[in-house]
C-alpha cells in the first residue's frame, strides 16, 4: 500500500517540530586541539565560538572546565560577535579556579532592538600553564543563550583539548653538568609523555685530586698543587739525585728522584758518604802549610793527594844553595843548620872553616873600630852592625871550634 502525503499535511508537520530541531546552534571551544611547547611558552588562548544560530541571540553566559588542573585563568575578553553592527554590550564576571578556568562569564547587547543570528566569536579566554605536561580537556558548562525576551535558545557544545609538553616524543637532549670539559661528560635525556626523562650517562664535577686530570671540570688539572713539574732533588752529597715534583697520592706530591748509595769518604772535595759534609776526615784541608828548610822553604795550603787517600801541602821546596861565607842567618843549603861559618872571621873575604884562636885574635885586633875607622876590618864584624864590639867577640867565643 502506498501513502500519499499532501503538501498541506507536510507543512503542518514541520510547524509542530521543536524549535531546536529546526536550527540548533553549536557553541564550541576553538581551536579544537592545540599543542603547547612549554619550553618556549606557558600561555594559550582559546575562543568560545557560536555557529548555526537561527534564533536571534541577545545575550550569553558560560563556564569553562579544566580536566587536569594544569591550566588556570589569566583573562577573559569579549569577542566581536555580540556587538555586531556597533551595538553596545555589557559583560559580567568571571572568576576562575584550579579545575574550573572560567566561572559564569556573561555578556548582553544593550539598547538594540533585536538579537543577531549566524555565528562568530563570543569570547576569548587567555590561560596560563602550571608547567605540567599532559593532555587537558576544556569543556563548557552552565552555558545559557538568551533571546531579546529572556527566553533560552537551544544549543549543543563541542569541547577542545590542549596538549602541553616539554619535548617531542623520543627526542633526546644533552643533560647533566653545565660543561663537558675535563672529566665531565654530558648525559642523554629522552622525551617520554611530553616530559624529559632521567639523565643517563652524565659525569659531574668531582673534588680535584692529584692525578693529572681535570676532576672538577674547571679547565685546569691539578691546580691545587702548583709545584707539580718543578725540578727537585733527593739525597745529599754524591747521593743526590734529580727529578721533578709528581703526584704521590690523591692529595700529596713528592720528588721523583731516588737518592744514590753512600760510599767511604775520599779526599776529593766531595761528600762521598752522603752525610752533608765533604772531606770531614781531613779537617786540615785549606789550612796554611810550609815545605822545605831554610832558604828552600815555601808556603802553600793543605790539599788532597792525587789518589784521594789523604792530604799534602801544595807548596814545592826550593833548590838548596851553597852556605855563604861570611856567615849569614840564612840556611842557604837548606839542611836545617845555619851555623856553618858562624863565628868564623874572614880576613880578605875568605873563611877558614874553623873558629879558633885566629878569629879571637882578629876580633881583638880591631875591637872598638867602626866602619868609619881607617883600618876597618869588615871580616871581623860578624853581626853586621858596622862596629866591632862585644857582640862579635861573643859570637866567636860561643862558636869556638865550630868546623874545626
Amino acid at each position: 500500500m502506498r501513502y500519499i502525503v499532501s503538501p498541506t499535511v507536510f507543512i503542518i508537520s514541520l510547524l509542530m517540530l521543536p524549535v531546536a530541531a529546526l536550527g540548533q546552534a553549536t557553541v564550541s571551544i576553538t581551536p579544537a586541539s592545540q599543542t603547547i611547547d612549554l619550553s618556549s611558552t606557558t600561555t594559550a588562548t582559546v575562543a568560545v565560538e557560536i555557529s548555526g544560530l537561527t534564533t536571534p541571540l541577545y545575550g550569553f553566559q558560560f563556564s569553562m572546565e579544566n580536566s587536569t588542573g594544569y591550566w588556570f585563568l589569566d583573562s577573559v575578553s569579549e569577542g566581536a560577535f555580540l556587538g555586531t553592527g556597533g551595538v553596545s554590550t555589557s559583560c559580567a564576571g568571571p572568576t576562575g579556579g584550579a579545575s574550573r578556568i572560567v566561572t559564569n562569564y556573561g555578556c548582553t547587547r544593550v539598547g538594540a532592538g533585536s538579537g543577531i543570528t549566524g555565528g562568530g566569536i563570543l569570547a576569548y579566554v587567555d590561560i596560563d600553564s602550571n608547567f605540567q605536561a599532559g593532555t587537558t580537556t576544556l569543556s563548557l558548562s552552565n552555558v545559557k543563550l538568551s533571546d531579546i525576551d529572556s527566553q533560552p535558545i537551544s544549543f549543543s557544545t563541542v569541547n577542545a583539548q590542549i596538549i602541553s609538553r616539554w619535548c617531542i616524543e623520543e627526542d633526546t637532549r644533552d643533560c647533566g653538568p653545565n660543561t663537558d670539559q675535563g672529566e665531565c661528560e654530558y648525559g642523554t635525556s629522552t622525551c617520554s609523555g611530553g616530559e624529559w626523562g632521567t639523565c643517563i650517562g652524565a659525569v659531574y664535577p668531582a673534588t680535584e685530586i692529584c692525578d693529572g686530570l681535570d676532576n672538577d671540570c674547571d679547565g685546569s688539572s691539578d691546580e691545587d698543587w702548583p709545584t707539580l713539574g718543578d725540578a727537585c732533588t733527593a739525597g745529599v752529597g754524591e747521593c743526590q739525585g734529580s727529578g721533578t715534583i709528581v703526584c704521590t697520592g690523591d692529595t700529596t706530591v713528592g720528588c721523583s728522584a731516588t737518592p744514590g748509595t753512600p760510599v767511604d769518604e775520599l779526599c776529593d772535595g766531595l761528600d762521598n758518604d752522603c752525610d752533608g759534609s765533604s772531606d770531614e776526615n781531613w779537617p786540615e784541608i785549606g789550612d796554611a802549610c810550609t815545605v822545605g828548610l831554610g832558604e828552600c822553604q815555601n808556603s802553600g795550603n793543605y790539599v788532597c793527594t792525587a789518589d784521594h787517600s789523604g792530604s799534602e801541602c801544595s807548596a814545592v821546596p826550593g833548590t838548596p844553595g851553597v852556605e855563604q861565607c861570611p856567615w849569614t842567618p840564612e840556611d842557604e843549603n837548606c839542611d836545617g843548620i845555619n851555623t856553618e861559618f858562624k863565628g868564623d872571621t874572614y880576613a880578605s873575604g875568605t873563611c877558614s872553616g874553623c873558629v879558633d884562636v885566629n878569629d879571637l885574635s882578629l876580633v881583638g885586633l880591631h875591637f872598638g873600630e867602626t866602619s868609619a875607622s881607617p883600618n876597618w876590618e869588615q871580616g871581623a864584624d860578624l853581626v853586621y852592625d858596622n862596629v866591632i864590639d862585644i857582640f862579635d867577640l861573643v859570637m866567636v867565643g860561643a862558636n869556638y871550634n865550630n868546623g874545626c
